[in-house]
């Protein structure tokens, strides 16, 4: 038997690195993202998982860095 599992479509503010004036500013930006994306993760796991269905997170493309701007 195949055990349940749940995907949870994320949608959250994209703070741009494209107008980053250095890399540690950007880096910044960057953390400060990963860590929201980890307050998320674990709001919508909700703690230890045993007979809990696995959870598949999706964020969506170039959510952390910002669009490609004349790349």
């Amino acid at each position: 038997m195949i055990k349940p599992w749940r995907a949870v479509c994320m949608q959250t503010i994209n703070h741009c690195l494209n107008f980053a004036k250095t890399r540690d500013e950007a880096m910044a930006i960057l953390n400060s993202s990963l860590d929201r994306w980890i307050e998320l993760i674990t709001s919508a796991v909700g703690g230890p998982r045993p007979n809990k269905p696995k959870v598949l997170c999706l964020f969506p493309e170039f959510n952390l860095q910002g669009f490609p701007i004349k790349e």
